[in-house]
């Protein structure tokens, strides 16, 4: 049998947002956290922390926290943007981060360089390491993420970037359509 090409891993990847009670082996998160930190990063100042998640009560006061900024935000969005969350049935109500056994919130240090886009870069390594060992995800950004320094006991230069709820998939959705790549490459100028 051929080892899985990071463009399989890729296209079978899709957005969990049901997970099944089923455990995850903390050695399979450590080994998504191993791959993360080998993504590059501005001046490798390696801004990323992890923090991993999987006490009960800790997740359950996480999601009343999420769910509050999500009902503010929800009530604020425009409609084109209230229309895409209706057809995909997204409301405020994220149980994803109670049903997961696992989330972990990935934080940025905004006081290194290029923090943000260096982060964003680990997410996406994780998320194909996450693939590679069967388990699910979805990239969740709570609106108003200083809102939760205090849940997290996060220091003042730790930003928070994401939280990926952890586990195996129970969704029944399939994977959003792809445009063909082809649709995406411009050459010499962006012309249209």
């Amino acid at each position: 049998m051929s080892p899985v090409t990071v463009v399989e891993l890729a296209a079978r990847r899709r957005t969990a947002r049901t997970f099944a009670k089923s455990p995850v082996d903390l050695d399979d998160v450590f080994y998504c956290i191993k791959v993360a930190v080998q993504a590059p990063s501005g001046a490798n100042s390696q801004p990323w922390r992890f923090l991993m998640i999987d006490d009960p009560e800790t997740r359950k006061r996480l999601r009343a926290a999420c769910e509050e900024q999500e009902k503010r935000f929800h009530g604020s969005v425009e409609a084109s943007l209230e229309e895409w969350f209706r057809s995909r049935n997204i409301t405020w109500q994220k149980p994803h981060l109670t049903e997961a056994p696992i989330l972990l919130a990935v934080f940025s240090n905004r006081k290194m360089p290029y923090a943000k886009e260096s982060v964003w870069l680990s997410v996406g390594y994780i998320i194909l390491a996450l693939e590679e060992r069967s388990l699910s995800t979805v990239t969740y950004t709570p609106p108003y993420p200083e809102d939760l320094r205090n849940l997290f006991n996060a220091p003042e230069e730790c930003m928070l970037e994401t939280i990926l709820p952890i586990g195996y998939s129970a969704d029944p959705r399939s994977k959003e359509e792809r445009r063909p790549f082809q649709s995406f490459i411009y050459r010499n100028v962006m012309s249209q």
